[in-house]
């Protein structure tokens, strides 16, 4: 039984301490579902680096990126946070697919910036999520994004998971090449 999942829970920082949980479970080959604040907008965190890679590899898919080009660190991607690639010296070069693992494995915030400007940035991907049918999830801020302001909801991203190995979404080559980063 195909399954596709997210969950999270948020603490409230008032007084009293409260937990806010948000859970999309959805079984895709019946189309059944629980949510439990499945469509509300959640700080996305590192979550927002899997449409990311959907993405890398839609354009790989149409000739407009290639896995194996490569791409140099400079300051403009360079950030803090999760991953090793910020304390890399200056214009080391690598390829796509390194990145996307780094993105992906150690959840590296500057291989996210190299890919998310590959992809054509911000702007580029928040119409890419219209356009795949996601009016919640949007992209304001490279990473890390320290003030919570790209979101996602819990629906959105089992449906974006779903997506990384949906036929109609993704050739069988790029589907066989997320699940070797992802997994």
């Amino acid at each position: 039984m195909g399954k596709a999942t997210y969950t999270v829970t948020v603490t409230n920082n008032s007084n009293s301490i409260g937990i806010i949980t948000y859970i999309f479970i959805w079984d895709y080959q019946t189309k059944n579902f629980v949510s439990i604040n499945g469509d509300k907008q959640i700080a996305a965190a590192s979550t927002i680096k899997v449409p990311i890679l959907l993405q890398m590899f839609k354009r790989i898919e149409i000739g407009e990126l290639d896995l194996y080009s490569k791409m140099d660190i400079t300051s403009y991607y360079r950030s803090g946070g999760s991953g090793y690639l910020q304390y890399r010296p200056e214009n080391t070069s690598y390829e796509l697919n390194d990145l996307a693992n780094f993105m992906i494995r150690m959840s590296d915030n500057t291989a996210t910036n190299m890919l998310l400007a590959a992809v054509g940035g911000t702007e580029e991907m928040n119409s890419v999520l219209r356009n795949w049918g996601f009016s919640k999830t949007y992209i304001r801020t490279w990473l890390p994004d320290l003030y919570g302001t790209n979101y996602t909801t819990p629906k959105d991203m089992a449906t974006i998971l779903y997506n990384a190995d949906n036929p109609n979404f993704l050739t069988l080559d790029s589907r066989s090449k997320i699940v070797e980063i992802i997994f």
